[in-house]
């Protein structure tokens, strides 16, 4: 995972990132490409509000197999952790991830839906399974 792109919602902006002692992890506020590749192929289209990219080389410095990062949010004023749950759920607010250095060297986009699982965001390249992964993680570590 190179990015992680946030859609206007809940979510304010990032307050912290955390990935521990992983010397293979690095991560800053504002990715680069600064919105999700491929975003005006979906509908609705994907509008990035903020991200959180790995510092280059990406595929170094990224999220592969058994790696983790903890990104710590500030939510929108009068928003609970119950309206973030709530809106994944319903997918009025989605999170979307940019998986690159996949087997046949391309990269791809995919954003959540409300049934939990990805959507591949349409552009040249191949499915990757990472992506489930990399959100049920990023899911999973939210504050």
């Amino acid at each position: 995972v190179a990015a992680i792109y946030f859609e206007k919602g809940p979510l304010q902006s990032i307050a912290s990132l955390d990935w521990g002692s992983q010397t293979q992890v690095k991560f800053a506020s504002g990715a680069n490409p600064p919105h999700l590749p491929g975003n005006t192929n979906i509908s609705p289209s994907f509008k990035t509000k903020f991200s959180a990219g790995a510092d280059n080389p990406a595929p170094k410095n990224g999220l592969s197999s058994g790696e983790w990062l903890t990104i710590n949010f500030n939510l929108t004023s009068g928003q609970t952790f119950s309206d973030v749950i709530s809106a994944l759920e319903t997918g009025s607010f989605r999170v979307g991830t940019h998986i690159t250095s996949l087997p046949d060297g391309k990269s791809d986009g995919f954003i959540n839906n409300n049934e939990h699982e990805p959507i591949n965001v349409p552009e040249p390249a191949t499915i990757a399974l990472l992506a489930l992964g990399a959100f049920g993680m990023m899911k999973n570590r939210r504050k």
